[in-house]
């Protein structure tokens, strides 16, 4: 009778102790889980809206996004005032001869933007699947939500995307600059020289994407040819002054 206390005791204590184990992991490394919603596309477009940009699948059946250089495919989700994060993904060059871009935007509880806005330019080496090193940014103490935009430098062709991370860092770090250029070409100019209105402040083409709050967005759908061409060309135009 002892016995079979003393092993009921221990598989109590057995399952007590892995349930606190598995609340400690949820609870300690929870943090390092990327913010974005869907970050590796493998639930297609949901998290991410806009009527532009593609998910489309590798043979090995890995999804991934493709978007060229529009601001029309991105996601917005909350952040907490003057904290830290890391923000990295995964890139496969694709058409564009230029940079793969993934921008931050911040903005208030009155959604509107907050002049901080973080802008990573990446210029492939080779064919295959690269890492956009984690770069730290920080929000504004104002800001309680940012949205992260990807999308391709140029006026032709496009990048891929795959594995958004944006990760709650332990304490406040120094930022890294606003526009980093990670393997930028020695012939090539500086990506905000490149075309006119690179800037996200500045961009021609934001009036046609306002501002949506995360209350009232809606996910992105898919939508036909036709309708992504009548959509982009207004951007196009804009983008071309």
């Amino acid at each position: 009778m002892n016995i079979k206390r003393f092993l009921k005791a221990v598989i109590i204590l057995l399952l007590l102790f892995g349930l606190g184990y598995m609340a400690l992991l949820y609870v300690g490394y929870g943090k390092y889980r990327s913010k974005l919603i869907n970050s590796n596309f493998s639930l297609n477009r949901i998290g991410w809206v806009g009527t532009l940009g593609e998910i489309k699948r590798e043979e090995n059946g890995n999804r991934y996004a493709v978007n060229d250089y529009n601001w029309g495919f991105s996601q917005m989700v909350s952040v907490e005032p003057g904290n830290s994060y890391a923000l990295s993904a995964n890139t496969k060059k694709g058409t564009s001869t230029q940079a793969a871009r993934i921008a931050a935007i911040f903005y208030n509880s009155r959604d509107e933007q907050e002049p901080v806005t973080y802008l990573l330019n990446y210029w492939h080496r080779g064919s295959g699947w690269e890492s956009i090193p984690p770069q730290v940014i920080n929000a504004p103490q104002d800001a309680t939500s940012v949205r992260i935009y990807l999308l391709a430098l140029g006026e032709h062709g496009n990048h891929l995307f795959d594995n958004i991370r944006l990760n709650e860092l332990d304490h406040h770090q120094t930022g890294a600059p606003f526009e980093v250029n990670i393997n930028q070409p020695e012939d090539q100019p500086e990506a905000n020289e490149q075309r006119t209105g690179t800037s996200i402040l500045k961009e021609p083409s934001w009036e046609y994407f306002p501002t949506v709050s995360p209350a009232n967005e809606s996910p992105a759908q898919e939508t036909s040819p036709e309708d992504q061409e009548q959509t982009a060309n207004p951007s196009a135009s804009e983008a071309s002054r």
